[in-house]
């Protein structure tokens, strides 16, 4: 997965991957900081928004959480899980 971001820095969804993949092996902090970057390469990349806030969710860092899954919202009003992220939003609102 480093080798495609050698290849081609500028691609948001290789920070994505890369991102998702340190996420699901627990490593937090490179999570955050490849999901970022792919978020500043593509802007509105719904599904790096949702894997940010669940590594926020993970950290108990409620407001980015929060943050990142209103952005979601806010830039997909017809996506299809939007039920399911308005009650994940809602349990992150009780907890801060």
């Amino acid at each position: 997965m480093n080798q495609a971001i050698k290849v081609q820095p500028d691609s948001a969804k290789a920070y994505y991957f890369l991102g998702t993949t340190y996420y699901t092996g627990g490593q937090l902090q490179k999570a955050e900081e490849h999901l970022m970057h792919a978020l500043q390469l593509e802007k509105g990349m719904g599904t790096a928004e949702l894997v940010l806030a669940n590594v926020y969710m993970k950290q108990q860092k409620w407001e980015k959480a929060l943050e990142y899954l209103d952005l979601y919202l806010k830039e997909n009003p017809r996506a299809a899980d939007r039920d399911q992220i308005q009650q994940t939003r809602a349990k992150v609102a009780a907890r801060k």
